[in-house]
């Protein structure tokens, strides 16, 4: 209901440029018409942030190896890393159980996370990237991946409301992009917490539980 309107406002300011650039002195006029694009274009952003939030369709979940996850984000992202100047260093705990998860969704999680470390990091940067296995309550099994980076940092008073929709420190944001990874991880029955130094560097802590042990009609014995 939104972005139909927000498509054709888009479409009547397109067609007013190309008007505009055949007359003298447009340029005052051109650079308010490009900002208005630019303005229905971040609309159109929080819109598809705000369906993400709300989705609640099944997760298609599969077992896999937390590890494998982190490596293929990684190449996704690796690209922009080097062309910003940043290192990606992985400590990956080869024995981890698997886990039960929706990999588009999961990918999706670290992709976010990958990307604000990126942002927040200046060149001769580094992205730490591990997992381990912890204990959770009397569970020994579960999974915990650690993203840190040495970036600026989050002001304290900001830590307790990182994860809340529209909550955002960045002039284009739009505060989505952390809530959805909440929302995301919780869907997976895990949980993500942060922990920043101002000046220093941000860590995000995700775990997750592991893959129920399989029947013995999925192990192939029996």
């Amino acid at each position: 209901e939104i972005r139909n309107p927000l498509s054709a406002i888009r479409g009547t300011i397109q067609l007013l440029n190309r008007k505009l650039t055949k007359l003298p002195d447009a340029e005052p006029l051109l650079a308010k018409t490009k900002s208005m694009i630019d303005e229905v274009d971040r609309i159109n952003r929080i819109v598809a942030g705000m369906m993400d939030m709300s989705k609640e369709g099944a997760l298609q979940l599969a077992r896999m190896s937390v590890n494998k996850l982190l490596r293929d984000v990684g190449y996704i992202v690796e690209g922009n890393f080097k062309e910003a100047g940043v290192a990606l260093d992985f400590t990956l705990d080869e024995t981890l159980p698997e886990v039960s998860v929706d990999s588009s969704e999961m990918k999706q999680v670290l992709l976010n996370l990958y990307q604000n470390a990126l942002q927040a990091m200046q060149p001769n940067g580094k992205l730490s990237v591990s997992s381990a296995r912890v204990k959770v309550g009397d569970d020994p099994d579960y999974v915990q991946v650690r993203i840190s980076d040495t970036g600026c940092g989050i002001d304290a008073k900001h830590l307790e409301k990182i994860f809340a929709p529209f909550f955002t420190t960045k002039t284009d944001g739009t505060g989505l992009g952390l809530s959805i990874v909440h929302r995301i991880v919780e869907e997976h029955k895990g949980r993500i917490t942060v922990e920043s130094v101002v000046g220093q560097g941000t860590t995000f802590i995700l775990t997750l539980p592991p893959a129920a042990p399989l029947k013995e009609s999925e192990t192939g014995h029996g």
